[in-house]
């Protein structure tokens, strides 16, 4: 999808130039659809996949803002909408649907085959995420999301 090259164009970017920037000329915060409709998880969920329900937001390498937002927890699924803002590398801000799966306690958002963002639990407020691409192995990119909601 569109929104996993956004994120590969940073990590690039990330790499050879230092770092993205999300304050300046052409920056924009992540979009969100006006649909959002998140519904909360059944009480029969157990509490570290319903933990994920809610909005997230961060910044990939402490520059390109985004948010996750699970919209339905049903292990061994979530599903979510991711969006990605723009910088001075990423010109075209968006966000897409996606299904998510549950993988050894934490939550797997695969945008192409190979490319895929991985969010942890660390504590109830805070996601640890790491952004992979299998194809360029040196485009990684890590970010720490916030609940919003």
């Amino acid at each position: 999808m569109r929104v996993a090259y956004l994120i590969l164009l940073c990590g690039l970017s990330v790499v050879v130039a230092g770092g993205c920037q999300t304050t300046g000329p052409g920056s924009q915060a992540a979009p969100l659809p006006d649909n959002v409709a998140i519904i909360p998880p059944a009480e029969d969920v157990a509490p570290e996949f319903a933990a994920y329900s809610g909005t997230w937001r961060g910044r990939w390498g402490d520059s390109l803002d985004s948010y996750l937002v699970v919209e339905v927890v049903e292990p061994p699924s979530a599903e979510v909408i991711y969006s990605v803002g723009t910088n001075a590398v990423i010109r075209n801000s968006e966000w897409d649907r996606y299904s998510g799966e549950f993988e050894d306690g934490q939550l797997v958002v695969r945008f192409n085959p190979g490319i895929a963002a991985t969010f942890r639990h660390t504590d109830s407020d805070t996601l640890a995420a790491v952004y992979d691409n299998a194809h360029h192995p040196d485009w990684h990119a890590t970010a720490t999301f916030r609940r919003v909601d």
